[in-house]
């Protein structure tokens, strides 16, 4: 049995420059937090302001790790997970789960924030890796600890919210979902100040405002799901708008000589099995980032009934089969270029 941990490369798989014939390449600062890499990037000539923007950014990303980190004892989460009753939460956390509880239920549960004690039964967020596949009535006691209709809120006032479960064992685990709402937070407060021309990246979460350049749009490469060192085509970003991918590549369990992917269907309390890579594009990062997930789970049986009830998301789907198939939705094939050597692997998704 073996455990792989890959954290994404910000810059080199996912981060692309706006054009080689630029006078100045876009100036770009990256740094380590929430257990992940992050970075800002601006187009050459705002390159005077970057200091202001990473500045701003790291302080929204460190904010919200102290608030939602599971790895900090004293975050609330943390406070949330070990309670036994209701515990008082802040605002933004309230917020956040709000958020949480919302894509749960608009992805009947393919996205859900309860799902930490699967997660720890397959050996990943601190959980043991097991030796071999968990019996059926394991996966059913934990699936019993899961369920973010368990999950309650009670926003007295924005003094006073408070959060718990009415199930015991439960825990939440927001690593579908907290990168792309704190990539809002920051997107937020730079936009509010002046007209960034910006792209700011976390782990792979990423949103753009203003253009590469005074001429063209930001451009940034899909991620090759089965050589990380490559990517599979080019996507157009809009400003405002955000992408978010999940694959099976970052990380992996494997059990008996079979690999098992990070993310686990709330379900039926199983690693997904069938796909490689999604990437999810919104108009939010938060979004995008629970979508992601949630079309991982889905596959691509599921996906055009979740985005039909979700139009401001698009995606690209590529299951975990060869030769390569890329299927995407409608709204993502208007802004993505395959390279010529993928051009017929593009299928689109049906409705």
């Amino acid at each position: 049995m073996k455990l792989a941990i890959s954290i994404p490369l910000v810059g080199i798989a996912i981060l692309l420059s706006a054009c080689s014939k630029d006078p100045a390449p876009p100036a770009e600062q990256s740094w380590l937090t929430m257990g992940t890499f992050a970075s800002v990037t601006v187009r050459s000539d705002d390159a005077e302001h970057l200091a202001y923007y990473h500045e701003t950014t790291s302080h929204a990303f460190d904010e919200l790790n102290q608030l939602l980190s599971v790895y900090l004892p004293d975050s609330e989460i943390s406070q949330l997970n070990g309670s036994t009753g209701m515990v008082a939460i802040s605002q933004e956390t309230l917020t956040m789960l709000q958020e949480t509880v919302r894509y749960a239920h608009g992805t009947s549960g393919a996205f859900d924030p309860t799902v930490s004690p699967l997660i720890q039964l397959w050996g990943f967020s601190g959980g043991s890796a097991p030796s071999g596949f968990p019996a059926a009535e394991i996966i059913a006691g934990a699936l019993e600890q899961t369920g973010y209709q368990h999950l309650k809120l009670s926003p007295a006032s924005p003094l006073s919210s408070m959060a718990g479960f009415d199930r015991p064992g439960m825990s939440i685990d927001l690593g579908g979902i907290a990168k792309g709402f704190a990539v809002d937070r920051a997107y937020g407060r730079l936009t509010e100040t002046r007209p960034a021309n910006a792209l700011i990246n976390l782990g792979g979460n990423i949103r753009c405002h203003g253009k590469a350049t005074p001429e063209r749009p930001w451009r940034i490469g899909v991620r090759h799901p089965f050589d990380t060192s490559l990517t599979i085509g080019a996507l157009t970003m809009q400003s405002g708008m955000a992408v978010a991918t999940s694959g099976n590549y970052e990380r992996f369990v494997t059990i008996d000589g079979e690999r098992y992917a990070h993310i686990v269907d709330p379900r039926t309390g199983c690693p997904v099995k069938g796909m490689a890579g999604v990437t999810a594009l919104s108009t939010s990062a938060t979004e995008a980032d629970a979508l992601s997930t949630a079309l991982f789970v889905v596959g691509i049986e599921g996906a055009p009934a979740l985005l039909k009830a979700l139009p401001t998301t698009h995606a690209l789907l590529v299951p975990d089969r060869t030769p390569m198939e890329i299927w995407v939705s409608p709204g993502f094939q208007e802004v993505f270029t395959p390279h010529p050597e993928y051009a017929d692997a593009v299928r689109l998704l049906g409705n």
